[in-house]
């Protein structure tokens, strides 16, 4: 990201993802969710119902964001989530 974007301070990174047949390990998620905060990006994290992420995570990020000047928003509209992102994972 930093090759592409240079700074990330600021940035704006989607998180979003839709259902799936086969579930697959959040672990890069969680990873990359408290990585750009910590870098200072803007998260909008998207999914369907019944996919959020573990509440502890959730805290971190919440807690990251306010440490780093970073804004952390969570939902369920993906289109709202993407709307504006230098960066879209999905």
């Amino acid at each position: 990201l930093r090759e592409t974007l240079g700074s990330l301070g600021g940035k704006r990174l989607a998180l979003v993802w839709t259902r799936s047949p086969t579930p697959a390990s959040p672990a890069p998620v969680h990873s990359l969710l408290h990585a750009a905060l910590r870098c200072g990006m803007h998260v909008s994290l998207a999914h369907p119902d019944g996919y959020e992420l573990d509440a502890d995570v959730l805290s971190e990020a919440d807690a990251l964001a306010r440490e780093h000047n970073a804004e952390f928003q969570r939902g369920e509209d993906l289109g709202a989530a993407v709307e504006g992102a230098h960066v879209v994972y999905g």
